[in-house]
């Protein structure tokens, strides 16, 4: 597959592959497909990624895997070092890292990374950038010493060495100073689920004027984007199997960002006291259509298979297909 039509999967909990067999039987078929990659989330209190890419990088032998995102909250940067390592070394070269700050809501939702007594969320800013200085430098196999204001480590280095010379970074995309943060260091960005085509130029203006100010090459950061997929012969049918999962990460702070570049509004609170009440179907009605139209892609193959090349025309070279269904293996073929 050319550079320019790359295509990944990821996934969501819930929707689409769920257990663990199916991911890596998504991520078997997708490379059948001629998919480029694959990047496995991490959500709390569910499935672990790492393992999961270790039995992918085992069932595959040419798509390349990522996290999608891990984060140096619950994974200190010397973990993270030998984690993506070691899944570069079982791949033969082909591992990702995807880095993320996320968790606040984890954090107050389920006391992660509060494990630890006393340890707060905080500074996610200076957090990644602290991680990815130390694990760059233990990846490439120097012996370090180190002094920040999260992290210290004094003579410390990895044992074995990655396939890789120079494993990619991807940032999980979270506010102006993270993607501040992108432009500067990161080789890729993950732009964030139910993106809008507005959202996405402001994102990318935001990275590549950092790019710019840094220095840096243009055209160095790669921009992924989770794209949600649902897909059946009637559109009215795919939109409403997306309906209560765009519903879902709309009533999170963190998709304010999308709303506003995007010119629309939900009823939040609304939305939140039905999921609170166990009355989810309500989202069927309280959320759009075209709201689920703008954030996803929902309809036939033809419908589907428009969209993404919209957000490509909008600047995104790296779309991940997110498919949500039972359908899902329909979804990735159709894609391809």
């Amino acid at each position: 597959m050319r550079a320019e039509n790359r295509i990944g999967l990821s996934y969501v909990i819930a929707n689409g592959p769920s257990t663990s067999a199916e991911i890596v039987g998504a991520a078997r078929l997708a490379e059948d497909c001629g998919f480029h990659s694959v990047f496995v989330p991490e959500h709390y209190y569910d499935r672990e990624a790492p393992s999961l890419i270790g039995a992918i990088a085992q069932s595959t032998a040419k798509i390349r895997i990522g996290t999608g995102v891990v984060n140096p909250y619950t994974r200190y940067p010397s973990l993270v070092a030998m984690t993506i390592a070691t899944l570069d070394e079982l791949s033969d070269g082909r591992a990702m890292l995807g880095l993320g700050s996320g968790g606040v809501i984890g954090s107050l939702e389920h006391g992660i990374p509060n494990e630890f007594a006393g340890q707060r969320f905080s500074h996610p800013l200076g957090h990644m950038r602290e991680t990815i200085e130390i694990v760059r430098k233990l990846l490439s196999g120097e012996s370090i010493s180190y002094e920040g204001e999260f992290y210290s480590l004094e003579d410390v280095k990895l044992h074995f060495k990655p396939f890789q010379k120079s494993i990619p970074i991807y940032l999980g995309q979270q506010g102006p100073k993270m993607m501040e943060l992108a432009g500067e260091l990161a080789d890729g960005v993950i732009i964030t689920l139910c993106c809008t085509i507005p959202y996405v130029k402001t994102v990318i203006k935001e990275i590549r004027s950092s790019e710019a100010t840094h220095n840096r090459e243009k055209d160095s950061v790669d921009f992924a984007a989770r794209i949600i997929v649902s897909m059946d012969e009637d559109q009215s049918k795919a939109i409403r199997v997306a309906k209560q999962l765009v519903g879902r990460v709309f009533i999170h702070p963190g998709a304010k960002p999308v709303m506003e570049a995007s010119s629309f509004e939900l009823p939040i609170d609304e939305m939140k006291r039905a999921i609170e009440g166990g009355r989810r179907d309500a989202l069927n009605d309280l959320v759009p259509d075209r709201i689920v139209e703008m954030t996803t892609a929902s309809g036939t193959k033809s419908e589907v298979t428009k969209r993404i090349e919209e957000f490509r025309q909008s600047g995104v070279t790296h779309p991940l297909i997110v498919p949500i269904g039972k359908n899902f293996l329909e979804i990735i073929k159709a894609v391809s």
